[in-house]
């Protein structure tokens, strides 16, 4: 529970960092209110937020499959966070095309690069100094169950910048779409949040239900295939709203979606490099595959099990 509340403080940190620096003078560039290009919540409204919830969920399984193929490298040494790479870009791509399809007009963001990625490196900054300060005075990280957010060392660093430009990426995307979409003229703070929060969590809380549904009452999975994709499927609900949360937060108080998208990049590829298995080590090759999955343990680096 004590980690829980600092993994709550965690959230609260970025936002407080984010709302104090929009307040200093070398921030003023970038107050600016939104303004959403929707008038109403109408059935456009309703589609594109129905399927902003569930694409992403219904390709989670095929898309974490087709990442498989994505080895290990020296550039990209996580399996898993390669197979994540490829769903997450994938969706990217959707969500470009729904934004085009399904804007309820020409939407009016203000692009402040430079200051954007400032105030973003800033908060995520102080997200990390405060996980430094804990783990140095109490020797725990902020988590809960199996959300937790760990510090990097100085290979996982590396690996941090070579996953995040793919990232970010997507973080542009998604939060160009999402504010696109769904935002509302003269909606309130509350809907707002809880309207981006639901539209990235909601499909991934009834796809576990729906899973956990069946284990429970038949004693396997829909998919029982599928048993490590759906232990990690746990994460993306209370992450994705978090990521929600911050996006309409920030783009609330400047118009834009540049902050917002940088800092979930910031902190989500920081969070699934820490705590993701590294597969690649000089000299790795191949296990023997059987199906999807390796006849050998897949984690060995240097030539011992690793997490």
């Amino acid at each position: 529970m004590g980690t829980l509340i600092a993994l709550t403080g965690f959230v609260t940190l970025l936002l407080g960092t984010f709302q104090l620096l929009l307040a200093t003078p070398l921030f003023a560039d970038l107050r600016q209110e939104a303004a959403p290009a929707r008038i109403r919540r109408d059935g456009r409204w309703w589609l594109a937020f129905a399927l902003t919830a569930a694409v992403p969920a219904l390709s989670f399984y095929p898309l974490m499959n087709a990442g498989f193929a994505l080895l290990p490298s020296s550039v990209f040494p996580e399996w898993v966070t390669n197979q994540l790479l490829v769903w997450a870009l994938a969706n990217g791509a959707v969500s470009l095309l729904l934004g085009f399809a399904l804007r309820g007009g020409r939407p009016a963001f203000t692009r402040r690069w430079g200051l954007s990625m400032t105030i973003a490196l800033l908060c995520a900054g102080m997200g990390y100094l405060a996980l430094v300060v804990v783990d140095a005075l109490f020797k725990v990280d902020f988590r809960f169950w199996v959300v937790g957010l760990k510090l990097l060392d100085s290979r996982h660093f590396i690996y941090w910048l070579a996953y995040l430009g793919p990232f970010v990426l997507v973080f542009l995307v998604m939060m160009r779409s999402l504010h696109a979409n769904l935002a509302v003229k003269g909606e309130s703070a509350a809907a707002q949040y809880f309207t981006a929060a639901g539209a990235l969590a909601l499909g991934f809380v009834a796809l576990l239900a729906a899973q956990y549904a069946s284990l429970l009452t038949t004693g396997l999975l829909i998919n029982p295939d599928q048993a490590l994709n759906t232990i990690i499927a746990i994460q993306f609900a209370p992450i994705l709203a978090v990521v929600g949360l911050i996006g309409a937060f920030t783009y609330r108080r400047t118009g834009g979606y540049v902050p917002g998208a940088v800092i979930c990049a910031l902190v989500v590829t920081w969070y699934i490099v820490a705590g993701t298995a590294t597969h690649w080590s000089p000299g790795w090759s191949l296990p023997k595959m059987t199906g999807l999955y390796p006849t050998r343990p897949l984690v060995e680096v240097g030539g011992s099990p690793s997490q």
